[in-house]
């Protein structure tokens, strides 16, 4: 009985303790130049061909966004054929396979999402119309955002701008809270200033899944066998 309780104790400590001590972790895709697509955790895939940066907006490194986090900036972002998803005319997408199980993903930090001002427009678009981007899980469930900044601002918006650049990156936080081991984004129909429907996925967000109730019901199960076997005892 010793050796049960004593067995049981130890997984259901190491579960606990596993779920207190594991924390979010954000996989920056512009820490380098070249963006790394593959470890042994995770792949990046891309339709209809694998993704790439074409680095056609100016660095900006560091790169703040309104949640706090900073990532390094050092590319402008994973797309499609170039550094954005939806261009060409044709359905586009970048999905993160993850290799050892589910993960929560809890956000998603892009760039290049615009928000359309008539004013300083080049292409066709409605003022105020927003591109939008949506993730969906493999377990089931979707988030999207749309976008904040204005394409070829001068001076930037006001809100968390980065010193010194001519140009607003188009930074979008999209809020996930998703199960699963493989998400795809996509990009919606809506223009920016330049009338093309595109974003770039920058970075995102992960943590481990919840533990499961079962784990603390094991917890519950080994505290009261242990109660009961003291007082048998005494």
């Amino acid at each position: 009985m010793n050796k049960i309780l004593s067995s049981m104790s130890a997984a259901a400590i190491a579960l606990v303790g596993f779920s207190a001590t594991a924390s979010a972790t954000v996989i920056d895709f512009t820490s380098a130049a070249v963006p790394i697509l593959s470890t042994a955790d995770y792949v990046v895939t891309g339709t209809p061909v694998n993704p790439g940066t074409s680095g056609d907006l100016p660095p900006f490194s560091p790169l703040p966004y309104t949640d706090g986090t900073v990532l390094a900036g050092l590319n402008d972002g994973l797309g499609v054929r170039n550094s954005e998803i939806g261009q060409f005319g044709e359905f586009q997408s970048i999905t993160v396979t993850f290799l050892n199980g589910p993960v929560r993903l809890v956000s998603a930090y892009l760039l290049d999402l615009y928000v359309c001002a008539s004013d300083l427009a080049i292409g066709s678009c409605d003022a105020g119309e927003a591109e939008h981007v949506t993730v969906t899980s493999d377990y089931g469930g979707s988030a999207d955002t749309f976008g904040t900044e204005i394409a070829g601002e001068t001076g930037g918006d006001g809100v968390n701008d980065i010193p010194g650049t001519f140009d607003e990156p188009g930074r979008g936080l999209l809020v996930a809270d998703l199960v699963g081991e493989s998400f795809t984004f996509t990009v919606g129909t809506s223009n920016d200033n330049f009338g093309v429907p595109d974003a770039a996925l920058a970075a995102i967000r992960i943590a481990p899944v919840p533990l499961p109730a079962s784990a603390l019901l094991l917890l519950a199960g080994v505290g009261g066998l242990a109660a009961m076997r003291r007082r048998n005892a005494a």
